[in-house]
């Protein structure tokens, strides 16, 4: 049913009013936040949408099981679509944008930890329900577990909120005593005697959903499940990209992606085909520019390691041409090449690098080409089943990401601050094998071996790819992700 062009316009264009808020606050909510926010509202309008279908088509026949009228059913279709398009969305749009709201405030709150209490507040006034009355000022600590079940919203159209206070500036409130009034304030026995209300005890920013895992919608046959599922994992996979390109080739991209970034661009060694890849490449660069200004500094190539080597060789031939005009043609080709080897080189067992050389405006990011397509994800997946790389990390952006958390670094001068050298060191502490299990064999190696590796530099990179790329980043990526984000200002 949900695979048909109309039920799934309906649940589009439900997704699209229910996320609203979703939209207005997206960059100021952590990106694996933002995403699980995003499917939960397209399951939920999903499954909105099959209960809705499924009520219509009940409608067909009448009480003695004969079809009914086009004018009788249509008038009943009216009153369908009355509750579900007008009475009911009203209320979950509201819920929506308070929810999504509050979920954008836990981020902050979860980054701050226990630094300050949490309270309870209502919007004080004469339409404040008595039983969330009862919870104004409740003050605890973000790890409380009143915060689990009665985070605020606490039930349709509530507009309780929870705000960080100063600790001992209010006296902190005995947490069984609160839960006990958050169970009341959730309690509303309807008439087939269940608890209604207790559907609201959930944190949206914890769980990462906008609406009640336990809302009624969710409840239909496996068969209905499995195609509600289907339909909202296809239309969340394809979001509105703020970065999507427009171009049809690579040279279209080259220019769209120079002129937007303001880099010198070239993918020689990518075809039609690998514009997805460049596509993931480019968006992952724009990402960070907007988010980081500051990086923009370190970053005035974007393209294959086979077109920045192309883009060197010109350049310095031409360079030598001018100095030596007297040499043999095929003597500056080979001065121009030996130079170009050192300077951009081709690595062949590297997926991309971050390139400093400003000269030439070449410094940057620099991807293999020889990793396009098939060759590349094979490859990526083989990395993260071997935990050679992070958890998430095995698609063409995780790599991108991994290289910007090196220019982040050169930027912040991240690998000899306190705080991280003090995270680095816990897990060093720890040992190889645990780094691997918990990050990725590549983020702790034995530099000795390999005299251009670094194991804090890699550490970073490593970390700052799985902060991004896996909805729930371990704690060491967890941590050096936060501290990236506090240091850079990171726009949210």
């Amino acid at each position: 049913m949900l695979s048909e062009p109309e039920p799934l316009a309906l649940m589009n264009a439900t997704h699209d009013v229910l996320a609203e808020e979703l939209g207005r606050l997206e960059r100021s909510i952590p990106e694996e936040m933002a995403r699980a926010l995003d499917e939960n509202i397209f399951l939920f309008s999903g499954f909105k949408t099959y209960h809705e279908m499924n009520d219509v088509s009940r409608l067909l026949k009448d009480e003695d099981g004969g079809f009914k009228s086009f004018d009788r059913f249509l008038q009943d279709v009216k009153a369908i679509d009355a509750s579900y398009n007008q009475n009911w969305l009203y209320a979950e749009y509201n819920f929506a944008t308070a929810s999504t709201q509050m979920a954008a405030k836990w981020a902050d709150i979860e980054r701050d930890g226990d630094e300050y209490d949490l309270q309870y507040r209502t919007a004080l006034d004469g339409l404040v329900r008595p039983e969330h009355a009862a919870l104004e000022g409740i003050t605890l600590p973000p790890s409380d577990k009143f915060w689990n079940e009665y985070y605020p919203p606490n039930g349709w159209n509530c507009r309780c909120t929870a705000v960080q206070v100063l600790k001992d500036k209010y006296p902190t409130s005995d947490s069984d005593q609160a839960c006990a009034a958050g169970e009341r304030a959730t309690t509303q026995i309807g008439k087939n005697g269940q608890n209604k209300a207790e559907m609201f005890r959930f944190n949206p920013g914890k769980a990462g959903k906008v609406f009640p895992p336990k809302h009624p919608y969710f409840k239909a046959p496996a068969g209905a499940k499995k195609a509600v599922g289907k339909a909202a994992t296809t239309a969340a996979s394809t979001p509105n990209n703020p970065y999507q390109l427009k171009a049809k080739t690579v040279a279209e991209a080259e220019k769209e992606i120079a002129q937007n970034l303001g880099v010198t661009c070239n993918f020689k060694g990518f075809t039609k085909k690998d514009l997805p890849q460049i596509q993931d490449i480019y968006s992952s660069v724009a990402t960070h520019l907007d988010k980081y200004p500051d990086l923009k500094k370190h970053i005035d190539f974007v393209g294959s390691m086979q077109g920045r080597k192309a883009l060197y060789y010109d350049n310095y031939y031409q360079e030598l041409k001018a100095k030596y005009p007297m040499f043999p043609d095929k003597v500056i080709q080979s001065m121009a090449k030996s130079e170009t080897n050192r300077e951009a080189p081709i690595l062949s067992d590297s997926y991309a690098y971050a390139a400093k050389e400003k000269k030439y405006g070449l410094n940057g990011i620099a991807y293999n080409a020889s990793y396009r397509g098939d060759n590349g994800k094979k490859a990526l997946d083989n990395d993260l089943k071997a935990k050679f790389h992070p958890e998430g990390c095995n698609t063409s952006k995780s790599i991108v990401d991994h290289e910007l958390g090196h220019k982040i670094d050169e930027t912040l001068g991240l690998r000899t601050d306190p705080e991280f050298l003090k995270i680095f060191t816990a897990a060093e502490k720890q040992g190889k094998a645990y780094i691997k299990d918990n990050l990725s064999e590549y983020a702790y190696m034995q530099s000795n071996a390999t005299p251009k590796y670094d194991p804090k530099a890699e550490f970073i990179a490593e970390a700052w790819s799985e902060y991004l790329n896996n909805p729930n980043p371990r704690p060491i990526a967890k941590s050096v992700g936060d501290l990236i984000v506090k240091k850079s200002k990171w726009k949210k």
